[in-house]
């Protein structure tokens, strides 16, 4: 408490009514006491999205890579199936809205975003999930996901940021 008798007090409040007692003790030794009763609204469920549209996910995952001195990874495919089964269970996506790439090349990459383009309409809603090595060149600030048949030595086969960037804005997300 300060001098000025304003103090600050954190609660935990529970749905639905929480009686605050506050006893107050003055300059005088008297005691006062008051209940103030706070009642609380359960929370908003954060998952509940309203659209006119349909949703759609494209999941990537790369675990295995062709070139050696690229590590293999255990988790990518694992964790895009999973984002699926989430996307199912606690959202409106429908199974057959949802595509999945495994261990794709780079044009299995392009040709997905190419389709999910020719499928998504204006008042639709798209998730990309990408998991999976990537590359951020700091030298000419550009950013890659590393496909399946990346070389570490070359950028030839892998996917560059722009390359999604473009994809978006024709699909209006962006």
């Amino acid at each position: 408490m300060t001098e000025t008798g304003s103090f600050n007090v954190t609660l935990s409040l529970i749905t639905g009514p929480n009686d605050i007692v506050f006893t107050v003790l003055d300059n005088e030794d008297v005691t006062t006491t008051r209940t103030f009763t706070v009642e609380t609204a359960p929370p908003v469920a954060s998952n509940v999205i309203t659209s006119d549209g349909n949703f759609y996910a494209l999941l990537v995952g790369v675990n295995d890579y062709d070139d050696p001195e690229i590590a293999d990874l255990d988790k990518p495919i694992a964790d895009a199936k999973r984002l699926g089964e989430v996307l199912q269970t606690y959202y409106t996506f429908e199974p057959e809205n949802i595509r999945y790439l495994e261990n794709p090349t780079r044009s299995q990459m392009v040709d997905a975003l190419d389709k999910m383009r020719k499928i998504i309409g204006p008042e639709d809603n798209f998730v990309l999930f990408y998991a999976g090595h990537g590359y951020w060149d700091k030298d000419t600030e550009t950013g890659y996901w590393i496909p399946s048949n990346g070389r570490k030595s070359s950028t030839a086969d892998w996917f560059r940021n722009t390359t999604l960037t473009d994809q978006l804005v024709c699909l209006d997300l962006m």
